[in-house]
């Protein structure tokens, strides 16, 4: 199991899609960092070929989910980026 923790986002400012730089204004694609943490859970129970995983070091929450399900297939790869995430008091 992995470990979580709670989170309270108050703004999210701006999600921008990294492969084209352009601001996504529909914003029921981003994810929570559980949602993260559960995506990770579904890729390792799932066997995905590939993930990357990336977590901050003082707080523990993935800052880069990188999955390749299957190599063999092409754009079923899924990564989020998370930055500029502050704990709260």
């Amino acid at each position: 199991m992995l470990s979580k923790f709670p989170l309270k986002i108050d703004k999210l400012s701006q999600v921008v899609n990294l492969n084209n730089n352009q601001v996504i204004t529909d914003l029921t694609s981003p994810k929570t960092i559980e949602e993260l943490f559960n995506i990770i859970e579904d890729a390792i129970k799932r066997n995905a070929d590939e993930m990357q995983i990336s977590y901050d070091p003082t707080l523990g929450y993935p800052t880069r989910v990188a999955i390749d399900y299957e190599k063999i297939l092409v754009d079923e790869e899924i990564t989020y980026t998370v930055t500029n995430l502050s704990k709260l008091d």
